[in-house]
């Protein structure tokens, strides 16, 4: 299945950003929530508010369109949109609105 860009991904899954994600976009480090305080900078997480009641922080909700696309976390260039099986549930019928 194709990619829909209903924006699904980017509002229900729990997303974080490592460091090596952070170097290549730095909003990362601004915006993100740090997680795993105690482990070195390196091993640290960033929490990019993933989940349905906070969609990604870098999702712009008007038109479901990633606003770091071309420096996304490697996680969301290993997703397969349209192939993974947490995929496809919008079926591409009307895109997820999300209120401000």
């Amino acid at each position: 299945m194709k990619c829909q860009k209903c924006g699904y991904c980017c509002q229900t899954l729990i997303l974080e950003a490592s460091y090596e994600d952070g170097k290549r976009e730095p909003r990362i480090f601004t915006k993100g929530i740090m997680l795993n305080l105690d482990d070195p900078l390196e091993e640290r997480l960033w929490s990019l508010n993933g989940t349905q009641e906070f969609p990604c922080i870098f999702l712009d909700l008007e038109t479901n369109r990633c606003t770091i696309y071309k420096t996304r976390p490697q996680m969301c260039r290993d997703f397969e949109a349209g192939n993974d099986e947490r995929c496809g549930l919008c079926d591409g019928k009307e895109r997820l609105k999300v209120e401000a």
